[in-house]
Order: structure tokens, then sequence, then C-alpha cells
């Protein structure tokens, strides 16, 4: 038995069709199961929390920022936890200092700030 002969138009919708299923079912512009941005109230890991948040006034690594040091230990020993978080959730009015609580107008929930509390002091660096 000899094979038909392919002309180069079988060829070329043969080679589309092999590199269509190659390249998967998610064709470019197809949305994927889950939304590609979290919601802000969905974003719990501190590293990602600091970064998006506080790191622009407060600098990188918690130093070096335009408003006070967060990995001053002395500061967080001084300001303490509680007083902090109150910060965190309701701003400070008449500076740059930002509200992140839904309840004061900000985009974060409970869960972001016990996020803070828990890991954000260790993940910041003392190296003063």
């Amino acid at each position: 038995m000899t094979l038909p002969k392919l002309s180069s138009v079988n060829l070329w919708l043969l080679a589309c069709a092999v590199s269509l299923a190659a390249a998967g079912c998610h064709a470019p512009g197809k949305p994927g199961p889950g939304p590609e941005v979290p919601r802000p109230s969905q974003v719990l890991d501190f590293p990602t929390l600091y970064r998006e948040n506080c790191a622009a006034c407060h600098g990188e690594n918690g130093k070096n920022g335009a408003a006070i040091a967060l990995n001053n230990p002395v500061y967080l020993a001084i300001a303490g936890t509680a007083n902090i978080e109150k910060i965190t959730a309701n701003g400070v009015p008449n500076t740059a200092m930002p509200p992140f609580a839904k309840s004061a107008g900000g985009s974060r929930s409970p869960p972001s700030f016990k996020a803070w509390n828990e890991s954000g002091p260790s993940l910041l660096k003392f190296d003063w």
C-alpha cells in the first residue's frame, strides 16, 4: 500500500494542527480557571503585603524609607504590637500614613493584620 502524497497546503494544515495540539488548551487570551490577581483581602503572605503596601514609604527591608524604620527593634518595643496594628488599620490623620482596614476605607481585612503581627517583625531584618 502506498501513502498518498501530501500537497504543500495539506502539509501546512497538518503542521498548524500539530502546533495547536502541542500548545495545549490554554490559548492566548483564554482566561484561566482562577483570578490572575488575587483580591487584596486574600493576600496573607507578609512579604507580599509589605512589598505592596509598606515598602514605598518604610523602605525595602523596613529601613531607609521616607517614613519611620519598621525594622528598628527599639521602635517596635516602644510602639507595641497593639499600637502598630491600630495605626496600620486606621492610619494617622494629617500624615501620609493611610488606613488599610476596610472599616477605615482601606482594602485590607483583619487576617492581613494578623499576618503582620505574627510574622512581620521577624521577617524584617534587624541589623542595627
